[in-house]
């Protein structure tokens, strides 16, 4: 029995093809949709998606839910905890019929940690400013004393 597409199935395809690189085109949404969904009905929800004002980020909260399992904040220090590897199992196992939607949640994670690393480098580039300004600072001081 095929299962309707939703606008949740659209957005993680074309966030599944921004992560690969790939232009977003009618059929290369439908082919990471698994070949689902009418062409019509891709349009039409292609077209609610645009007409959404796009909301910035607001903390930890992404546009696109993070797969339950995932979203666990000690999921990745307690990797080797049993009940996070039977949820993350369970979820494949749940999810074998689609791999699609895997491969959309994977997606989503990698786009998350793009964030972090852009958000990491921002920050490492503050820290590298305000460390050159302090030593200046200090070496100014220095000679001043001298």
């Amino acid at each position: 029995m095929n299962r309707k597409i939703t606008q949740l199935d659209v957005e993680n395809a074309l966030e599944r093809l921004k992560s690969l690189g790939k232009t977003p085109t009618l059929e290369a949404i439908r082919t990471a949709m698994g070949n689902k969904g009418s062409k019509a009905t891709i349009i039409k929800l292609l077209k609610i998606i645009k007409s959404k004002p796009e909301s910035p980020l607001v903390g930890d909260k992404f546009l696109t839910p993070m797969p339950s399992y995932l979203s666990k904040a000690d999921f990745y220090e307690k990797l080797d905890d049993k009940s996070s590897m039977e949820d993350a199992i369970n979820y494949l196992v749940s999810e074998k019929d689609d791999p699609t939607r895997i491969m959309s949640d994977l997606c989503v994670v990698i786009q998350r940690l793009r964030l972090e690393v852009k958000q990491c480098e921002t920050e490492m580039n503050q820290i590298r400013s305000l460390l050159k300004n302090v030593s200046e600072t200090m070496q100014t001081a220095i000679r001043g004393q001298v």
